[in-house]
């Protein structure tokens, strides 16, 4: 199910609510289960569009939580990318490019610049994208440590002071914060989209259930030659 496209789940969806619409019309209509009456097929299929809906939104607020990362991380003028670049020039600046200060911090940046960002998939609840959800997410983890790393270290400077208040140590640490935080959430978010794709995978598999078991009594009760059966016979869902 999971790799199924959006488009084929919503075909699917369509021809179902077709097959609701004959069945509202076909004389003596009364299967033998409560579950493929028409009142209730009409209430699962209601369920499975409005967790099409949660999908959607959930999937998009996935997206905007990467987007909220990525800009922090090396997409925006004050990303970490950008940020440990100013730090190496402040130290460089008060400590001299040949200090021990230097050599450190220089040291951190080298890491945290050649950590490689696994890009976020579309879908984090694809089988074949699975490991690059935990590859990504290892990867912005250790980003955010490596600058928890560097913030320590200037931490043990003696009397580090630039005069660009977002190179303080306080501020640095509030952005180590965010960091850490902006990963969390991309992690709840994709949490929560596996969790609304999971339910619309067993309502899409009940549908099949019983559309299939609304197809026999259609059959059994109308015949194989019927205008009834002939409706519903090539219905895919």
């Amino acid at each position: 199910m999971a790799n199924i496209t959006e488009a084929s789940l919503g075909n699917r969806l369509r021809q179902a609510q077709d097959l609701l619409q004959y069945i509202q019309k076909f004389p003596n209509y009364s299967p033998p289960r409560v579950e493929e009456q028409v009142e209730q097929f009409g209430d699962l299929l209601q369920q499975i569009t409005t967790t099409n809906s949660q999908v959607a939104l959930n999937k998009d607020i996935y997206s905007l939580a990467v987007d909220r990362r990525v800009q922090a991380f090396k997409g925006s003028e004050n990303s970490l990318m950008k940020l440990v670049t100013k730090i190496r020039g402040a130290v460089e600046a008060q400590y001299g490019k040949q200090s021990k200060a230097f050599q450190l911090i220089n040291n951190q940046v080298k890491v945290i610049r050649n950590t490689k960002v696994a890009k976020p998939p579309q879908n984090p609840d694809n089988e074949k994208e699975s490991g690059t959800v935990s590859r990504s997410q290892r990867s912005y983890g250790s980003l955010t440590q490596a600058f928890r790393n560097l913030v320590q270290i200037l931490q043990s400077l003696p009397d580090y002071n630039p005069s660009n208040p977002i190179l303080k140590i306080e501020e640095l640490q509030k952005f180590s914060n965010q960091l850490n935080a902006l990963n969390d959430e991309v992690a709840e978010k994709v949490h929560t989209l596996k969790a609304a794709r999971s339910v619309r995978n067993l309502l899409y598999g009940q549908l099949k259930e019983r559309v299939k078991r609304i197809k026999a009594y259609i059959k059994a009760q109308y015949g194989m030659q019927s205008k009834e059966y002939e409706l519903v016979r090539g219905l895919r869902v």
